[in-house]
Protein backbone atom coordinates (compact mmCIF):
# COMPACT_ATOMS: atom_id res chain seq x y z
CA UNK A 1 0.00 0.00 0.00
CA UNK A 2 1.02 3.60 -1.01
CA UNK A 3 1.09 5.75 1.74
CA UNK A 4 0.06 9.22 1.35
CA UNK A 5 3.46 10.94 2.49
CA UNK A 6 5.31 7.96 1.77
CA UNK A 7 8.13 7.98 -0.76
CA UNK A 8 8.32 5.67 -3.91
CA UNK A 9 10.18 3.99 -6.84
CA UNK A 10 8.09 2.55 -9.66
CA UNK A 11 9.94 0.12 -12.19
CA UNK A 12 7.94 0.28 -15.47
CA UNK A 13 8.73 -2.02 -18.57
CA UNK A 14 7.78 -1.16 -21.82
CA UNK A 15 8.44 -4.23 -24.86
CA UNK A 16 8.79 -3.68 -28.81
CA UNK A 17 8.06 -6.76 -30.29
CA UNK A 18 6.75 -8.46 -27.76
CA UNK A 19 6.77 -9.91 -24.33
CA UNK A 20 9.43 -11.64 -22.21
CA UNK A 21 11.08 -11.68 -19.07
CA UNK A 22 13.74 -9.01 -17.40
CA UNK A 23 16.04 -9.28 -14.51
CA UNK A 24 17.01 -5.99 -12.77
CA UNK A 25 20.00 -5.40 -9.97
CA UNK A 26 20.45 -2.54 -7.83
CA UNK A 27 19.68 -0.58 -4.63
CA UNK A 28 16.16 -1.95 -4.36
CA UNK A 29 17.48 -5.59 -4.56
CA UNK A 30 16.96 -8.35 -7.12
CA UNK A 31 13.70 -8.30 -9.07
CA UNK A 32 12.06 -9.03 -12.66
CA UNK A 33 9.62 -8.16 -14.65
CA UNK A 34 8.00 -10.03 -17.21
CA UNK A 35 5.54 -8.36 -19.73
CA UNK A 36 1.83 -8.83 -20.94
CA UNK A 37 1.09 -6.71 -23.63
CA UNK A 38 4.30 -5.50 -23.76
CA UNK A 39 3.78 -3.52 -20.32
CA UNK A 40 5.14 -4.66 -17.03
CA UNK A 41 5.59 -2.57 -13.46
CA UNK A 42 6.25 -2.88 -10.24
CA UNK A 43 6.29 -0.63 -6.94
CA UNK A 44 8.63 -0.66 -4.44
CA UNK A 45 6.77 1.95 -1.51
CA UNK A 46 7.80 3.53 1.84
CA UNK A 47 11.73 3.92 0.28
CA UNK A 48 14.02 6.00 2.54
CA UNK A 49 14.56 9.31 0.39
CA UNK A 50 18.34 9.00 -0.96
CA UNK A 51 20.43 8.04 -4.41
CA UNK A 52 19.21 4.55 -5.48
CA UNK A 53 20.89 3.15 -8.53
CA UNK A 54 19.00 -0.09 -10.39
CA UNK A 55 20.41 -1.71 -14.06
CA UNK A 56 19.01 -4.18 -16.10
CA UNK A 57 20.63 -7.30 -17.50
CA UNK A 58 19.26 -6.93 -21.10
CA UNK A 59 18.17 -10.78 -22.40
CA UNK A 60 19.72 -12.25 -25.46
CA UNK A 61 17.98 -11.03 -28.81
CA UNK A 62 16.97 -7.44 -26.96
CA UNK A 63 17.80 -4.03 -26.86
CA UNK A 64 17.82 -2.02 -24.26
CA UNK A 65 16.53 1.16 -26.47
CA UNK A 66 15.81 3.12 -23.69
CA UNK A 67 15.81 4.40 -19.82
CA UNK A 68 14.65 7.13 -18.18
CA UNK A 69 12.74 8.50 -15.09
CA UNK A 70 9.90 11.04 -15.01
CA UNK A 71 11.91 13.63 -12.31
CA UNK A 72 14.81 14.03 -15.12
CA UNK A 73 17.26 11.34 -12.89
CA UNK A 74 19.31 8.67 -14.59
CA UNK A 75 18.11 5.37 -13.82
CA UNK A 76 22.03 4.61 -12.35
CA UNK A 77 21.09 7.85 -9.92
CA UNK A 78 17.68 7.79 -8.80
CA UNK A 79 17.10 10.88 -6.71
CA UNK A 80 13.99 10.24 -4.06
CA UNK A 81 13.52 13.54 -2.31
CA UNK A 82 10.94 13.45 0.70
CA UNK A 83 7.65 12.76 -0.51
CA UNK A 84 8.09 11.89 -4.39
CA UNK A 85 7.01 8.98 -6.34
CA UNK A 86 9.43 8.63 -9.18
CA UNK A 87 8.40 6.51 -12.06
CA UNK A 88 11.37 4.82 -14.27
CA UNK A 89 10.91 3.70 -18.05
CA UNK A 90 13.04 0.81 -18.98
CA UNK A 91 11.98 0.02 -22.88
CA UNK A 92 13.44 -3.05 -24.83
CA UNK A 93 13.16 -3.54 -28.50
CA UNK A 94 12.77 -7.47 -29.78
CA UNK A 95 15.34 -8.14 -32.36
CA UNK A 96 14.31 -10.51 -35.29
CA UNK A 97 16.13 -13.17 -37.27
CA UNK A 98 15.91 -14.15 -40.76
CA UNK A 99 16.08 -17.66 -42.06
CA UNK A 100 16.52 -18.90 -45.89
CA UNK A 101 15.85 -22.56 -46.63
CA UNK A 102 16.74 -24.22 -50.44
CA UNK A 103 14.11 -26.32 -51.84
CA UNK A 104 14.47 -28.33 -55.27
CA UNK A 105 12.31 -30.24 -57.34
CA UNK A 106 14.48 -33.17 -57.73
CA UNK A 107 17.52 -34.58 -55.41
CA UNK A 108 20.81 -33.15 -56.27
CA UNK A 109 24.36 -32.54 -54.60
CA UNK A 110 24.35 -28.94 -55.94
CA UNK A 111 25.09 -26.30 -53.84
CA UNK A 112 23.27 -23.25 -54.17
CA UNK A 113 25.25 -19.89 -53.28
CA UNK A 114 23.19 -16.97 -52.11
CA UNK A 115 24.74 -13.67 -51.15
CA UNK A 116 23.33 -10.92 -48.70
CA UNK A 117 23.74 -7.39 -47.84
CA UNK A 118 24.53 -8.37 -43.65
CA UNK A 119 26.19 -11.89 -43.69
CA UNK A 120 28.33 -12.08 -46.48
CA UNK A 121 27.66 -15.43 -48.71
CA UNK A 122 26.97 -18.80 -47.99
CA UNK A 123 25.33 -21.68 -49.86
CA UNK A 124 22.89 -24.59 -49.54
CA UNK A 125 22.07 -28.18 -50.59
CA UNK A 126 19.00 -29.76 -50.86
CA UNK A 127 16.45 -29.63 -48.16
CA UNK A 128 19.22 -27.20 -46.30
CA UNK A 129 18.55 -24.09 -43.84
CA UNK A 130 20.64 -21.26 -42.99
CA UNK A 131 19.67 -18.98 -40.17
CA UNK A 132 20.89 -15.29 -39.50
CA UNK A 133 22.06 -14.54 -35.67
CA UNK A 134 19.68 -11.76 -34.16
CA UNK A 135 19.38 -8.48 -36.07
CA UNK A 136 18.00 -5.38 -35.09
CA UNK A 137 14.91 -3.67 -37.48
CA UNK A 138 15.57 -2.41 -40.37
CA UNK A 139 16.19 -3.62 -44.31
CA UNK A 140 17.90 -6.46 -45.26
CA UNK A 141 18.17 -8.02 -48.80
CA UNK A 142 18.96 -11.51 -49.36
CA UNK A 143 19.03 -12.99 -53.43
CA UNK A 144 20.49 -16.10 -54.38
CA UNK A 145 23.74 -16.46 -56.40
CA UNK A 146 24.25 -16.86 -60.13
CA UNK A 147 23.99 -21.12 -60.82
CA UNK A 148 25.74 -21.74 -64.00
CA UNK A 149 23.80 -24.97 -64.57
CA UNK A 150 22.50 -26.25 -67.63
CA UNK A 151 19.92 -27.70 -66.18
CA UNK A 152 18.54 -25.73 -62.52
CA UNK A 153 16.91 -22.86 -62.78
CA UNK A 154 15.50 -20.21 -60.54
CA UNK A 155 12.03 -21.18 -59.88
CA UNK A 156 9.86 -19.02 -56.94
CA UNK A 157 10.46 -17.24 -53.91
CA UNK A 158 7.83 -17.42 -50.83
CA UNK A 159 8.61 -15.32 -47.91
CA UNK A 160 6.77 -15.34 -44.67
CA UNK A 161 6.65 -13.52 -40.93
CA UNK A 162 5.58 -15.31 -38.10
CA UNK A 163 4.66 -12.07 -36.46
CA UNK A 164 3.35 -11.14 -39.18
CA UNK A 165 5.06 -7.81 -38.86
CA UNK A 166 7.80 -7.54 -41.70
CA UNK A 167 7.19 -6.53 -45.23
CA UNK A 168 8.69 -7.79 -48.25
CA UNK A 169 9.52 -6.39 -51.89
CA UNK A 170 10.76 -9.10 -54.59
CA UNK A 171 12.60 -8.30 -57.30
CA UNK A 172 13.13 -11.68 -59.64
CA UNK A 173 15.82 -13.82 -57.37
CA UNK A 174 15.82 -11.01 -54.90
CA UNK A 175 14.00 -9.54 -52.17
CA UNK A 176 14.27 -6.90 -49.83
CA UNK A 177 12.98 -7.52 -46.04
CA UNK A 178 11.90 -4.84 -44.06
CA UNK A 179 12.18 -6.28 -40.64
CA UNK A 180 10.18 -5.21 -37.78
CA UNK A 181 10.73 -5.66 -34.02
CA UNK A 182 9.98 -9.20 -33.44
CA UNK A 183 9.95 -10.47 -36.82
CA UNK A 184 11.03 -14.01 -37.45
CA UNK A 185 11.01 -14.47 -41.28
CA UNK A 186 11.27 -17.55 -43.48
CA UNK A 187 12.60 -17.16 -47.25
CA UNK A 188 11.99 -20.44 -49.02
CA UNK A 189 13.88 -20.76 -52.73
CA UNK A 190 12.49 -23.13 -54.93
CA UNK A 191 14.29 -24.37 -57.82
CA UNK A 192 13.11 -27.15 -60.77
CA UNK A 193 15.27 -29.03 -63.12
CA UNK A 194 14.94 -29.07 -66.86
CA UNK A 195 17.52 -30.78 -69.55
CA UNK A 196 16.62 -27.47 -71.87
CA UNK A 197 16.73 -24.17 -69.29
CA UNK A 198 19.41 -22.91 -68.07
CA UNK A 199 20.43 -20.43 -65.33
CA UNK A 200 23.13 -18.15 -66.91
CA UNK A 201 23.72 -16.46 -63.93
CA UNK A 202 20.96 -13.29 -64.52
CA UNK A 203 18.23 -12.58 -61.95
CA UNK A 204 15.65 -15.50 -62.81
CA UNK A 205 11.81 -14.99 -63.06
CA UNK A 206 9.55 -12.48 -64.01
CA UNK A 207 10.14 -8.47 -64.38
CA UNK A 208 7.52 -7.27 -61.77
CA UNK A 209 8.02 -6.38 -58.09
CA UNK A 210 6.10 -7.77 -55.75
CA UNK A 211 5.02 -6.30 -52.46
CA UNK A 212 4.26 -8.35 -49.13
CA UNK A 213 2.95 -7.46 -46.03
CA UNK A 214 3.58 -10.16 -43.30
CA UNK A 215 2.10 -13.26 -43.29
CA UNK A 216 2.94 -15.43 -46.75
CA UNK A 217 4.42 -13.54 -49.61
CA UNK A 218 2.93 -14.56 -53.21
CA UNK A 219 2.81 -13.34 -56.43
CA UNK A 220 0.90 -10.52 -56.85
CA UNK A 221 -0.87 -10.37 -53.71
CA UNK A 222 -1.02 -10.45 -49.79
CA UNK A 223 -1.51 -13.11 -47.15
CA UNK A 224 -1.66 -13.68 -43.61
CA UNK A 225 -0.31 -16.50 -41.64
CA UNK A 226 2.21 -19.10 -42.26
CA UNK A 227 4.83 -20.49 -39.41
CA UNK A 228 8.79 -20.52 -39.36
CA UNK A 229 10.50 -23.27 -40.70
CA UNK A 230 13.94 -25.43 -39.90
CA UNK A 231 15.92 -24.72 -37.00
CA UNK A 232 18.52 -27.30 -36.73
CA UNK A 233 21.60 -26.16 -38.20
CA UNK A 234 25.10 -28.02 -39.04
CA UNK A 235 28.45 -26.27 -40.39
CA UNK A 236 28.54 -24.91 -43.72
CA UNK A 237 30.06 -26.68 -46.60
CA UNK A 238 33.64 -26.81 -47.05
CA UNK A 239 34.36 -23.81 -49.97
CA UNK A 240 31.84 -21.74 -48.69
CA UNK A 241 31.68 -18.54 -46.45
CA UNK A 242 28.73 -17.13 -44.01
CA UNK A 243 30.76 -13.95 -42.48
CA UNK A 244 29.94 -10.54 -43.53
CA UNK A 245 28.44 -7.38 -41.78
CA UNK A 246 28.15 -8.03 -38.33
CA UNK A 247 26.11 -11.42 -38.71
CA UNK A 248 27.35 -15.07 -38.63
CA UNK A 249 24.52 -17.52 -40.36
CA UNK A 250 24.24 -21.17 -39.93
CA UNK A 251 23.23 -23.71 -42.11
CA UNK A 252 22.10 -27.06 -42.77
CA UNK A 253 23.43 -29.21 -45.60
CA UNK A 254 21.02 -32.10 -47.50
CA UNK A 255 24.44 -34.37 -48.25
CA UNK A 256 27.72 -34.71 -46.96
CA UNK A 257 31.40 -35.75 -48.34
CA UNK A 258 34.91 -36.28 -47.28
CA UNK A 259 37.79 -33.28 -48.53
CA UNK A 260 39.00 -34.23 -51.80
CA UNK A 261 42.37 -35.44 -50.12
CA UNK A 262 41.10 -37.92 -48.56
CA UNK A 263 39.63 -39.25 -51.61
CA UNK A 264 43.15 -38.97 -53.52
CA UNK A 265 44.90 -40.92 -50.90
CA UNK A 266 41.97 -43.96 -50.96
CA UNK A 267 42.94 -44.13 -55.18
CA UNK A 268 46.22 -44.26 -54.18
CA UNK A 269 46.11 -46.93 -51.30
CA UNK A 270 43.58 -49.36 -53.44
CA UNK A 271 46.18 -48.75 -56.55
CA UNK A 272 49.20 -49.72 -54.69
CA UNK A 273 47.26 -52.73 -52.20
CA UNK A 274 45.13 -53.67 -55.39
CA UNK A 275 48.63 -54.16 -57.71
CA UNK A 276 50.54 -55.65 -54.33
CA UNK A 277 47.91 -58.94 -54.07
CA UNK A 278 47.55 -59.58 -57.56
CA UNK A 279 51.63 -59.00 -57.63
CA UNK A 280 51.97 -61.45 -54.73
CA UNK A 281 49.76 -63.78 -55.89
CA UNK A 282 51.93 -63.99 -59.54
CA UNK A 283 54.92 -65.09 -57.29
CA UNK A 284 53.20 -67.60 -55.17
CA UNK A 285 50.67 -69.28 -57.38
CA UNK A 286 51.84 -68.06 -61.06
CA UNK A 287 48.19 -67.33 -60.96
CA UNK A 288 46.10 -63.77 -61.32
CA UNK A 289 44.17 -63.81 -57.72
CA UNK A 290 40.22 -62.70 -58.41
CA UNK A 291 38.81 -63.15 -55.23
CA UNK A 292 40.66 -60.84 -52.88
CA UNK A 293 40.67 -58.07 -55.41
CA UNK A 294 37.52 -57.95 -55.95
CA UNK A 295 36.28 -58.04 -52.36
CA UNK A 296 38.71 -55.06 -51.66
CA UNK A 297 37.89 -53.43 -54.93
CA UNK A 298 33.67 -53.61 -53.70
CA UNK A 299 34.38 -52.37 -50.10
CA UNK A 300 36.33 -48.66 -51.72
CA UNK A 301 33.21 -48.54 -53.96
CA UNK A 302 30.55 -49.01 -50.51
CA UNK A 303 32.71 -46.16 -49.06
CA UNK A 304 32.48 -44.00 -51.89
CA UNK A 305 28.82 -44.87 -52.36
CA UNK A 306 28.21 -44.24 -48.57
CA UNK A 307 30.35 -41.50 -47.49
CA UNK A 308 30.15 -39.42 -50.67
CA UNK A 309 26.00 -38.85 -50.81
CA UNK A 310 26.33 -35.54 -52.45
CA UNK A 311 28.31 -37.15 -55.24
CA UNK A 312 30.74 -34.62 -55.07
CA UNK A 313 33.25 -37.03 -56.99
CA UNK A 314 31.97 -39.05 -59.40
CA UNK A 315 35.67 -39.95 -60.99
CA UNK A 316 36.09 -42.36 -57.97
CA UNK A 317 34.86 -45.14 -59.06
CA UNK A 318 35.64 -44.32 -62.75
CA UNK A 319 39.22 -43.90 -61.70
CA UNK A 320 38.79 -47.24 -59.86
CA UNK A 321 37.89 -49.45 -63.04
CA UNK A 322 40.40 -47.48 -65.17
CA UNK A 323 43.03 -49.03 -62.15
CA UNK A 324 41.69 -52.53 -62.21
CA UNK A 325 41.35 -53.34 -65.80
CA UNK A 326 44.82 -51.99 -66.37
CA UNK A 327 46.09 -53.95 -63.81
CA UNK A 328 44.68 -57.02 -65.07
CA UNK A 329 45.84 -56.26 -68.75
CA UNK A 330 49.34 -55.40 -68.15
CA UNK A 331 49.84 -58.88 -65.46
CA UNK A 332 48.16 -60.58 -68.34
CA UNK A 333 50.49 -59.69 -71.01
CA UNK A 334 53.32 -60.89 -68.66
CA UNK A 335 51.58 -64.06 -67.88
CA UNK A 336 51.05 -64.79 -72.01
CA UNK A 337 54.83 -63.32 -72.48
CA UNK A 338 56.27 -65.89 -70.35
CA UNK A 339 54.24 -68.47 -72.25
Amino acid sequence: MRLACSWNIIIKKNTIGGDGTFNFTGDLGEFSLSTQNNVALREFNNQIPKTYSISETVPEGWDLTNATCDDGSSVDAIKLDLGETVTCTFTNTKRGKITVIKTTERTTSKWFPFITDFAGTFSLGQNGSWISEYLTPGTYTVSEGALHSDHWSFDNLNCVDSAQLATFVQNKKAVMINLAAGSNVVCTYYNDYSRNDEDDGGDGGDNNLILTTGGTGTTGGTTQGGEVQGENTENNPEGTSNEGGNVLGEETQGCQSWPLWIWIVLVLAFSGIFNYVIFNGLQEIKKLKWLWPSIWTIISLGVWYYYDNCRAYKWFPYTYLIIVVLSYIYYLRKIFAKK
